[in-house]
């Protein structure tokens, strides 16, 4: 009972941080800044409901496209921040594509104590593939959209509506640790914790967790199971396939700490 409890403090102790941090941040003041500068646009217009310029940005959202790069790699942390900038920028009040920060959080913390009661050796995975909207760079060279007073509206030619927005894809996964004490690892990833606004659109996940046997398929809500061979830092590298066959990468990072404690003479014949 007191492992039970001391476990399920640690987990919840982990991802707590994540949900206070945003709590703090996601505050009235931002949005008693950012509304007015956004009140004249149609936000039914934007593009997959989310707006990237309308957020308060924790990180650069759109250097995880897809393509793996040596700055782009994500831990909780990083995850944290991309979903609280998506979130940030949501200019409907979906909550469907989008739970609340410390739903997120307790959706890991349950699975990771549900998944965990006896083996204790299953990593739960989370991940994001989220499309969102920005004004194009341009727009307003382009006559797509009108600035004054330093704000935003839009722009109708001959009664046509001009479209200002780009779509951009994100996508981060993440592991809740990024130090394990096991070689023989589950690798899992629950449904509640595959967080989409274009699920309807992902063909395949697999990931390769870089023991050696490469990309496996790495289904919702099923294990995996992984072997490595010696402790060590290993990428771990995940790959979601697209309708029309266009795949995107995201990678995290994972540091295997095996010990083995003496065993006394007598014990070893029990």
């Amino acid at each position: 009972m007191y492992e039970k409890m001391k476990v399920t403090l640690m987990i919840l102790g982990t991802l707590f941080s994540l949900s206070v941090m945003a709590q703090k941040e996601v505050n009235t003041s931002w949005s008693d800044y950012i509304n007015p500068i956004f009140a004249g646009l149609d936000k039914t217009k934007v593009p997959h409901g989310v707006l990237l310029d309308y957020a308060m940005e924790f990180t650069n959202v759109p250097s995880y496209n897809g393509t793996l790069t040596d700055s782009t790699n994500i831990d909780i942390d990083v995850f944290g921040n991309i979903y609280k900038t998506l979130y940030m920028g949501k200019v409907t009040t979906d909550t469907v594509y989008f739970p609340k920060l410390h739903t997120v959080a307790y959706y890991w913390a349950s699975e990771r104590l549900s998944n965990n009661t006896e083996t204790k050796k299953t990593l739960i995975i989370a991940g994001l593939l989220y499309k969102y909207s920005n004004i194009s760079s341009d727009a307003l060279l382009q006559n797509q959209i009108t600035v004054s007073s330093n704000k935003y509206f839009d722009k109708y030619i001959g009664g046509v509506w001009q479209n200002p927005y780009e779509t951009k894809t994100a996508i981060a996964f993440s592991l809740p640790v990024t130090t394990y004490n096991k070689r023989d690892i589950i690798f899992k990833l629950p449904q509640n914790l595959l967080l989409s606004n274009m699920s309807g659109e992902i063909q395949q996940i697999e990931f390769d967790p870089n023991d050696g046997n490469g990309y496996r398929t790495l289904a919702v809500d099923q294990d995996v199971n992984v072997s490595y061979t010696a402790n060590g830092i290993y990428d771990v590298v995940f790959k979601i396939t697209l309708s029309g066959n266009q795949a995107l990468y995201s990678r995290t990072k994972i540091k295997i700490e095996q010990t083995y404690t003496s065993v006394k003479w007598e014990d070893r014949n029990k």
